[in-house]
């Protein structure tokens, strides 16, 4: 079955969000680790 995920505006304004948080916390590279581990797993 295939299918296409499509991220509402409010979800990508939260990964941006979320993405800001980590880096201002640890580092931009974790925080890319981290965002796009979730935009992954959610597309898989």
């Amino acid at each position: 079955m295939d299918y296409t995920v499509v991220f509402t505006p409010e979800a990508e304004e939260q990964l941006l969000s979320l993405y800001r948080f980590i880096a201002d916390h640890t580092s931009p590279v974790t925080a890319e680790c981290y965002t796009s581990a979730i935009v992954r797993i959610a597309k898989t």
